[in-house]
C-alpha cells in the first residue's frame, strides 16, 4: 500500500537563547502530536543548521518526528495543526516539513 512518510524537523531554540526542555517536548508530544497521530510515530534527536535571510548561519539541536500515514487532506490538516501548535507554543521556533511517497509494510503484534 502506498503511504506518505512525513518528517517534521523541530528546531529546539526559542527566542532569548532558551531551548525547548525535555519536559516541554514530552508535553507537546502527548498533548498535540499523539492525539492527531495515535497510530504511532518515531522521534529522532538531531542537530541542524540553517541560513537566515540576512546570511547568518544558525546551528541548533533539533528533533524529528517521523509519521507514516495515508495521503489525504485529513492528514495534511493534522500535520499543519501540529506545526502551528509548535510555533505558537515555542515562540515561532523553526520547523521544516518533508514528505515522501513510500511503500510501507507494518508488522504489528
Amino acid at each position: 500500500m502506498k503511504s506518505i512518510k512525513t518528517e517534521i524537523y523541530f528546531g529546539e531554540d526559542e527566542p532569548g537563547r532558551k531551548q525547548v526542555s525535555p519536559k516541554a517536548w514530552q508535553a507537546f508530544l502527548s498533548e498535540v502530536v499523539t492525539p492527531r497521530f495515535p497510530e504511532g510515530m518515531t522521534v529522532l534527536e538531531a542537530y541542524g543548521q540553517m541560513q537566515h535571510h540576512d546570511g547568518r548561519i544558525e546551528k541548533q539541536p533539533s528533533r524529528v518526528v517521523v509519521l507514516v500515514h495515508p495521503s489525504g487532506k485529513g492528514a495534511d490538516k493534522r500535520i499543519h495543526e501540529v506545526i502551528r501548535a509548535y510555533r505558537d507554543r515555542f515562540q515561532n521556533a523553526q520547523v521544516m516539513l518533508l514528505r515522501t511517497t513510500v511503500q510501507a509494510e507494518f508488522f504489528p503484534d
